[in-house]
């Protein structure tokens, strides 16, 4: 595995897959995070400056694929993980995620903690309670007003929400929702800047008319950034270096980076080192999406023997499209599923089926794994957990958490 911090010099235009005409569009908001597909364009692009000495469109395409594939697809082996925002903290990276949509929120200053474990509500139900009975108190939240919100979680908040470990810390989150404001929310270390631009006419050295626009930018604080990581490469990838990220290439800096434990415990499962219960009981799971996932069929991931969806708190995904830049053309638009997106599952069966589909769920990439799944579209993180208190089930707490 190679981990990697990528440290933008400047701000990032990040843009969307839809179309942006000056003149037709005069704002742009961009997306944030990176897609996996921009991500995984930066690096592969760093490797193969690092390779070969010159220019990379001189180099035979046949090369270019059998050391870091295509664009449409990675050699066999490899895959991405992130991009995450990230920030540095101890010596280490610590990414942040979107927030969980099985967490609620409650009002700062009600209870110690902005955020509580709920118990899952069927999709219906909880319709009915944003709606009618959106004052209703939630279980385990005395006299709060809790609602479903957005924002972002540090790994440690993650790890929290999904095993118990640890503490909540509120300076790790950041949410909007019905009592907390509107708007898309960032990471506390991101800033968003507009950027003003026309475009000319090159027949008279003027701005054409009606072509005035703003682009929203992505600034970084200093010590933050993009954690990713590549596995399956070897030493083939220093990852260490100068590379380009977003439209018209920004410059950024490529340095070694690790993850910080919260999130090596997750992204190793070790909060899974524990056997569903024998007996005939089933075993309840929270599958969260990490990153935005493609909608191809009912659910980002596949369903194991034995499995059934019990409810789904969908997040609405960013429409992610692009531009081959080497073989020329765009890539069709297609529709996601928002990182933060939760599913219920249950799983079923002798205590061998419900093992196996615990494993097979688990499983980073799932077996199979698409090649857009080795881009890191479609990451996920399952847990388990009691369906009748939402707390979760995890091992013993680590000392050194």
């Amino acid at each position: 595995m190679n981990e990697f911090f990528v440290v933008p010099e400047d701000t990032l235009w990040l843009r969307t897959g839809s179309p942006f005409l000056a003149g037709e569009d005069s704002f742009d908001p961009g997306v944030f995070p990176p897609t996996p597909w921009t991500f995984q364009g930066m690096i592969r692009t760093r490797i193969l400056l690092d390779r070969f000495e010159a220019p990379l469109d001189q180099v035979d395409g046949a090369r270019i694929a059998r050391l870091v594939g295509t664009s449409d697809a990675l050699p066999r082996g490899w895959w991405f993980e992130g991009p995450f925002p990230a920030r540095t903290e101890g010596g280490t990276v610590e990414p942040w995620f979107p927030w969980p949509a099985f967490l609620w929120a409650s009002p700062p200053g009600e209870i110690g903690e902005p955020v509580v474990r709920t118990r899952e509500i069927p999709w219906a139900a909880r319709e009915d309670l944003i709606g009618d009975r959106a004052n209703d108190s939630l279980e385990g939240v005395p006299g709060s007003l809790a609602q479903p919100a957005r924002g972002w979680v540090s790994a440690g908040n993650l790890l929290w929400s999904l095993t118990g470990w640890g503490l909540w810390d509120p300076g790790g989150a950041v949410m909007v929702g019905k009592t907390h404001g509107s708007g898309d929310p960032l990471p506390p270390f991101v800033k968003l800047e507009g950027h003003p631009g026309l475009r000319v006419d090159p027949k008279i050295g003027a701005a054409q008319d009606h072509m005035f626009y703003v682009a929203i930018h992505h600034r970084f604080q200093p010590g933050s950034g993009l954690y990713g990581a590549l596995y399956g490469a070897g030493d083939i990838a220093a990852l260490d270096g100068g590379g380009f990220l977003g439209r018209r290439g920004r410059t950024v800096r490529i340095e070694p980076g690790t993850a910080c434990r919260a999130w090596r415990y997750l992204r190793d499962s070790r909060h899974l080192a524990v056997s569903p219960e024998e007996g005939e009981e089933p075993v309840h799971l929270r599958l969260v999406l990490l990153s935005p996932a493609f909608v191809d069929g009912p659910y980002p991931f596949q369903l194991p023997p034995g499995a059934t969806v019990r409810s789904v708190q969908a997040v609405p995904g960013p429409v992610v499209g692009g531009f081959d830049l080497r073989g020329g053309g765009s890539r069709d638009a297609r529709a996601t599923w928002g990182a933060g997106s939760t599913w219920w599952i249950e799983l079923d069966g002798d205590e061998e089926t419900r093992e196996a589909a615990l494993q097979q769920l688990a499983a980073w990439p799932p077996p199979g794994a698409s090649p857009e799944q080795q881009f890191g579209f479609g990451q996920y993180l399952v847990a388990l957990f009691n369906p009748e208190t939402g707390e979760p089930i995890a091992p013993e707490e680590p000392d050194d958490v």
